[in-house]
């Protein structure tokens, strides 16, 4: 097979790295001369190599596209060096022979910063972040998590600060959570606009006891990142203050709680508006695209030994939005109650909650609905030998269409139930989890009374056996899932056999595994499948591991596709180490 001067740069640079850690560096060896030093200097940490080969085929030729690219590297690098007992750095690498983008929009020919920014490129996380005593920083790919309501779902790529001495609490965060991507509509590619993020924070006190927080985060597009403006996407701008606490009543009751205020352009192009804004114009620029709200989050805990529970609210009005959790849904009101209880000396333990929402609080929007969410789970060890586990959830919602053609009742209803049985002999081990789970879906326009249902079943039965003179395990695994809708009723079926052995004094453990399924829809005839997995896992060292696997899968089409068929073969390789 042809290899690509990519592909064989990502190999020379992963020998290098794994042959340097098996030679044993002067670093750790210097440690090892010096463990009674305090300023003895530690290397430790993992590297996995990682290789894919990939062949597919279908018939007729074409019918079908591969699934996977022809080859795939990766080196994953993550080594912590230790000065002594204050200084810790840990390093976090990525390594990808090809580009493997799914969440950001590609770039044709990326820069080099471009290349170090994307999460999921050839370096899709490059991160390090050097620990002295109570200061932490952290450069390259990180996400800085302060609040509910400030920041903690957005990667950027930059540089960050948290201080932590004696009670006093510091963090500064700034980078890039967005490349700039000029758009190409003739290689289907959107564009989008730089943007930047910045954040602080400060605050007194202990996270198990009690603190307050002042929260700042501020994120905006650069317009001049983009030589043309992207079709239908707006440069926009965020800022968001909030403050979280926690009140620490007694050691088994607390108070948490954060309030924020937001403001949040949409359209950076838009005029400056006339009004008048809670946020200074030398801080942020009040234009017409230009929303400015508050939220709010409070949520008392009590705890006991064998029992306790939480109870609150959320508050997030219609304007609130924070651009380091852009899927927050604004413009809605929460109460959670959610008790616990074990019982039993402990074999009994119980937890559910109860949820209600509404949404349109604003009433700027054409329907309002109201949701009640409920849950409960029940685990149960009857003996040392037989355990169940319960779990049942509901979800509804109702909204209140001005339309009254629209005005629509949904219900759904998820139980399931799980038991598992453990029977031990003089010869082996045998254990059989079984579980059976329903999801229920009722829809119901109030007006007409049309009705709408859509009910999965799902049973499963395990049997695995573990014999206890030699070294070989087996499992035989069965799946049945029908999903009834009208006019489409679709169903599952598959059984799985596989067994594994351990040689060489438990260095060398190979496994085979074979499994078939079939399944149909409606009135079509069912479409069948046959994989085949042959692996084995060697232990060449307590520290060093390697891995090899081999799939093979055959597909072929029912009446749905008559006469098409695919197959596909896919080799897995890995190395780890651990030092």
């Amino acid at each position: 097979m042809h290899l690509t001067r990519e592909f064989r740069r990502v190999t020379a640079l992963a020998v290098a790295c794994l042959t340097g850690l098996m030679l044993s560096p002067v670093i750790p060896l210097a440690a090892q001369e010096n463990t009674e030093s305090p300023s003895a200097i530690r290397l430790s940490g993992s590297a996995t190599l990682t290789g894919d080969v990939y062949d597919f085929s279908s018939t007729p030729s074409g019918a079908e596209q591969a699934r996977r690219p022809v080859n795939l590297w990766r080196l994953i690098f993550n080594p912590v060096i230790t000065i002594g007992d204050l200084v810790t750095l840990p390093f976090s690498i990525m390594v990808s022979s090809r580009e493997t983008n799914t969440v950001t929009a590609s770039v044709p020919s990326p820069s080099f910063i471009q290349f170090l920014q994307n999460p999921a490129n050839n370096i899709g996380m490059l991160s390090f972040t050097p620990r002295i005593g109570w200061a932490q920083a952290s450069l390259g790919s990180h996400v800085p998590q302060y609040s509910e309501l400030s920041t903690g779902d957005e990667q950027i790529f930059g540089a960050g600060l948290e201080l932590k001495p004696g009670s006093f609490r510091f963090a500064v965060n700034g980078g890039t959570s967005q490349r700039a991507i000029e758009p190409d509509s003739l290689n289907s590619v959107r564009g989008a606009y730089a943007r930047h993020m910045y954040s602080a924070k400060i605050g007194y006190g202990k996270e198990d006891a009690s603190f307050a927080d002042l929260n700042i985060v501020r994120a905006k597009d650069d317009v001049s990142s983009l030589g043309t403006r992207p079709a239908g996407i707006d440069p926009q701008e965020g800022l968001v203050v909030t403050a979280n606490y926690r009140i620490g009543l007694s050691d088994n009751t607390s108070v948490t709680g954060e309030i924020g205020g937001s403001a949040f352009t949409r359209d950076l192009g838009a005029d400056i508006a006339s009004v008048s804004s809670p946020v200074p114009e030398s801080v942020y620029k009040h234009r017409i695209s230009t929303a400015t709200d508050y939220a709010g989050t409070l949520m008392f805990n009590y705890s006991e030994k064998a029992w306790g529970f939480k109870a609150g609210s959320k508050y997030i009005g219609a304007g609130y939005f924070s651009l380091a959790f852009p899927y927050m849904q604004p413009d809605r009101l929460d109460f959670l109650l959610a008790p616990y209880a074990k019982l039993f000396e402990n074999t009994l333990s119980m937890n559910g909650s109860i949820g209600y929402r509404t949404n349109n609080l604003s009433e700027t929007k054409a329907s309002t609905s109201s949701q009640l969410i409920g849950s409960f789970t029940a685990i149960a060890m009857v003996s040392e030998n037989i355990s169940f586990n319960t779990r049942y959830a509901n979800y509804g919602i109702r909204n209140r269409m001005q339309v009254d053609t629209l005005k629509i009742d949904m219900v759904t209803n998820s139980f399931s139930l799980s038991p598992s049985f453990n029977i031990p002999t003089t010869a082996l081990i045998n254990t059989i989890p079984l579980s059976w789970s329903l999801d229920a879906y009722n829809e119901v326009n109030t007006m007409t009374q049309r009705e709408m249902t859509n009910n999965t079943q799902s049973y499963m039965g395990m049997y695995m056996a573990s014999f206890i003179e030699i070294p070989l395990s087996s499992t035989l695994t069965v799946s049945y899932m029908t999903n009834d809708v009208p006019d489409a009723e679709l169903e599952l079926l598959s059984a799985s056999a596989g067994l594994s052995y351990r040689l060489l004094e438990n260095a060398v453990r190979p496994s085979l595994n074979v499994t078939w399924s079939q399944n149909s829809m409606a009135s079509f005839t069912p479409d069948e499948q046959f994989l085949v997995r042959v692996g084995a896992e060697w232990s060449i060292t307590p520290s060093l591991t390697f891995t090899l696997a081999a799939t093979s899968n055959s597909y072929r089409y029912g009446t749905s596709r008559p006469d098409v068929s695919f197959r596909e073969t896919f080799l897995e390789t890995s190395l780890s180490m651990s030092f």
